[in-house]
């Protein structure tokens, strides 16, 4: 599914698939989807631990970060000319920060801004929002766990569920204000964490199924 909603990106930017920019919403809520299931996991096994979570989750992303920004580095040396090659500097040190998103709110602003085709890593600003989800993410989880922490697990995954699902609509909430602009909308976690966590939701669904199947074939 990830792969199916990239190659959307991939085609809609070649200019042959109208609205596959979606893409990039299917793999947040895809992305949501996959981290609530191991966090649930982790919750149950008690083997949650955010430093873990955080140093696995960089320790993938950064190394390809930096590959691609070296050798976005070393064609623009070759290729481009200084005020474009600086541009592309400043995206690079971004990148390799996570913070892409927050650059391209600052400077760019508008996405589809001609300027961005200068940028081969402006696409890396989908990173930082899926780095600050990730930052974010787990703390709701151990918040509610040490809050409920005499509780069934049962009962802490449900409470789980309610927070995010709270954030959830706060984060929709915000997205649907006119007033706010669009370019904030675009870039930031705060209007984007409803889609991620849209797959979060999605993944407590999948587990209480499961759940319920597993007891149904205890009892037959």
């Amino acid at each position: 599914l990830k792969a199916f909603a990239i190659l959307a990106v991939i085609f809609y930017h070649f200019g042959f698939l109208t609205f596959g920019y979606l893409g990039v919403d299917l793999f947040f809520v895809i992305n949501g989807f996959l981290i609530t299931q191991g966090l649930i996991r982790n919750v149950n096994e008690d083997t949650l631990s955010y430093r873990q979570f955080i140093v696995k989750r960089f320790c993938r992303l950064f190394p390809l970060v930096l590959l691609a920004g070296a050798v976005s580095m070393i064609v623009g040396a070759i290729s481009m000319l200084p005020d474009n090659y600086e541009n592309l500097a400043t995206s690079v040190v971004a990148s390799n920060l996570f913070s892409n998103n927050i650059l391209s709110a600052i400077t760019t602003r508008n996405y589809w801004d001609v300027v961005n085709n200068y940028k081969p890593l402006m696409h890396t600003w989908y990173l930082g929002i899926i780095a600050e989800f990730y930052i974010v993410y787990p703390l709701i989880f151990l918040a509610v766990i040490k809050l409920f922490k005499n509780a069934e697990k049962a009962v802490v995954l449900k409470k789980i569920r309610n927070v995010i699902l709270v954030f959830t609509i706060i984060s929709f909430v915000l997205y649907l204000i006119p007033s706010i602009s669009y370019n904030s909308k675009f870039y930031y976690l705060p209007f984007r964490f409803f889609e991620l966590s849209a797959g979060g939701l999605l993944a407590f669904a999948a587990t209480k199924s499961q759940n319920k199947s597993a007891v149904k074939k205890l009892v037959s």
